[in-house]
């Protein structure tokens, strides 16, 4: 999460929407920056309007702040995760969270059994990160992962300077189950994040794919579940 009483903006970072590389982007205008770990770094609506919202109307009662976060289309971003997880430094035993040897389809039936999802599914929602108590959406913009230039656009104007957006810890656009290529392709995805170097198409080819993967009664049932999550995205989408 990064706050900034002079450019009178709080921005949320929602798990696998780009956060890492936004954050980058904003820091320098930041002066109230929640980094660390995943529980710091993307602190949610709720948790910020019971603790965070109270702390800045005492020390900054004239800011009207503009809350900003980012949604993605709900498959998208469980396929982000489930390739996340996959990655060479979670195999071979060193996290439960790992997908190592678990297809897609396998991921998203473990994490439509809700009462009972193992730690590599446990991913929670959109939704959850976003709304706020009473269900509503609990910023003032929303922006499509997709559409990451308006997001672009609006900071710089906001901060009055013109802002890129660099590629930072993208997921792999492919699970690959091999480890030892698993270990290769990690490292080559490191040095391409450190050097901007990231593939613009790999994010659109891994949601089509996913899409084609969750024909029929899974996608059907995700859209139950996750019906805010969709409402929400939706949102962005329009706005």
């Amino acid at each position: 999460m990064l706050i900034s009483p002079k450019h009178s903006f709080v921005f949320f970072c929602t798990p696998k929407c780009a956060s890492n590389s936004v954050e980058a982007m904003l820091k320098p205008y930041a002066a109230l920056q929640l980094l660390g770990s995943p529980a710091v770094r993307h602190t949610d609506v709720r948790t910020f309007d019971a603790h965070l919202a109270p702390y800045l109307a005492g020390v900054a009662p004239d800011t009207e702040f503009t809350r900003v976060a980012i949604a993605r289309d709900p498959v998208d971003w469980l396929s982000s995760w489930y390739r996340f997880r996959s990655r060479a430094a979670l195999r071979g035993g060193a996290s439960p969270t790992s997908t190592e040897g678990v297809s897609f389809e396998e991921f998203v039936d473990r994490y439509l059994d809700v009462d009972s999802r193992p730690a590599f599914a446990d991913v929670g929602s959109q939704a959850e990160f976003l709304a706020t108590a009473g269900g509503k959406i609990g910023v003032d913009r929303l922006f499509a992962f997709d559409e990451l230039d308006a997001l672009v656009a609006f900071f710089s104007e906001r901060v009055g300077q013109p802002l890129s957006l660099n590629a930072l810890n993208v997921s792999p656009s492919v699970a690959y189950q091999n480890r030892a290529v698993e270990q290769v392709m990690s490292i080559m995805r490191g040095v391409k994040s450190r050097l901007g170097l990231a593939s613009a198409g790999a994010a659109p080819k891994a949601k089509a794919e996913a899409a084609q993967l969750l024909a029929g009664d899974r996608l059907e049932r995700l859209k139950v579940l996750l019906e805010t999550d969709y409402r929400f995205y939706g949102e962005a989408q329009r706005s």
